[in-house]
């Protein structure tokens, strides 16, 4: 889950997303939605994204 990881760090911005994984961004958005769509969440809205990111934390992400 290293795209969700550097999605949610870099607060859902796609070109600081993409530098960090040195992927097109357009590969980020597809990333994303595969990932939206696996989990079935909205990765923006903050009651989803907070929980997450704290889980990830956790876990060494």
């Amino acid at each position: 889950m290293g795209t969700v990881t550097e999605y949610l760090r870099h607060r859902g911005h796609w070109e600081d997303v993409s530098r960090a994984l040195g992927v097109h961004r357009n590969s980020v958005r597809h990333r994303i939605g595969i990932a939206r769509s696996l989990l079935g969440v909205d990765l923006d809205d903050p009651d989803v994204f907070a929980p997450l990111w704290l889980a990830l934390r956790r876990h060494g992400a």
